[in-house]
């Protein structure tokens, strides 16, 4: 896994560390997936794509842009629209993730 800092103007909250590792991107980038790892924190994020997730392990609040909020844990699928969310990260997660982006 490779460091991948969220943005500190992002950060809300705590001193979140990301890590992703790719496991596939498409030639012309529409397509990626991998897996991401954050530790607790509150931060900033806008999703490029349409996501698709599944939680191996931990657990976020995340709020979407329509002030509507999800409580996503160990075990969880979930798919997020393009926009911009908060994270709320209270126990380290690990998602494996597939993002698909819309021309």
């Amino acid at each position: 896994m490779l460091d991948d800092p969220i943005p500190a103007k992002d950060i809300i909250a705590g001193r979140p560390r990301a890590r992703t590792s790719v496991l596939y991107a498409s030639p012309d980038g529409s397509y990626v997936c991998g897996v991401w790892h954050c530790t607790p924190g509150k931060f900033h994020w806008t999703f490029s794509g349409h996501e698709t997730m599944h939680l191996w392990e931990g657990r976020a609040r995340v709020t979407l842009a329509s002030g509507e909020s999800l409580v996503v844990e160990r075990g969880d699928l979930a798919h997020f629209a393009p926009g911009k969310t908060i994270w709320h990260v209270t126990k380290t997660i690990r998602k494996v993730f597939a993002i698909a982006s819309t021309p």
